[in-house]
């Protein structure tokens, strides 16, 4: 009898232990941290914090920008101080571990979007 008790107290733990792991992580909070992602003018990174605030940077240049985006679903709106607080970029956004991908819904800030859209890599 008591060592039907122990494994069914040890198969309980495993069982609530094991299903801790399954819990899916949500795409906002993948998206927070550094990304990197190089074009024709250069590295840039991006910096996602989960106060809705961001930092760009364009590395070589050594020039920062500093923004807000707002989530809804699968669409990321940026606001930054380059293009204006009021200019949104719309942007549809996928993201596992180590890769973030931007698709531009609508953005009239052609800099940003020239940045933004396509895939970055995670930062170390």
């Amino acid at each position: 009898m008591k060592r039907s008790r122990y494994t069914l107290m040890i198969l309980v733990l495993v069982g609530a232990l094991s299903s801790c792991g399954d819990d899916p992580i949500a795409p906002e909070e993948l998206l927070l941290g550094t990304w990197e992602r190089t074009t024709d003018e250069g590295l840039f990174r991006l910096t996602f914090r989960a106060d809705l605030s961001l930092t760009g940077a364009q590395v070589e240049d050594n020039t920062t920008i500093e923004g807000t985006y707002t989530l809804e679903g699968g669409t990321l709106t940026f606001f930054d101080d380059e293009c204006g607080p009021t200019v949104g970029g719309v942007y549809q956004f996928s993201v596992t571990d180590q890769s973030l991908q931007f698709t531009v819904i609508n953005d009239e800030c052609s800099g940003r979007s020239d940045v933004v859209h396509g895939a970055w890599a995670s930062c170390p």
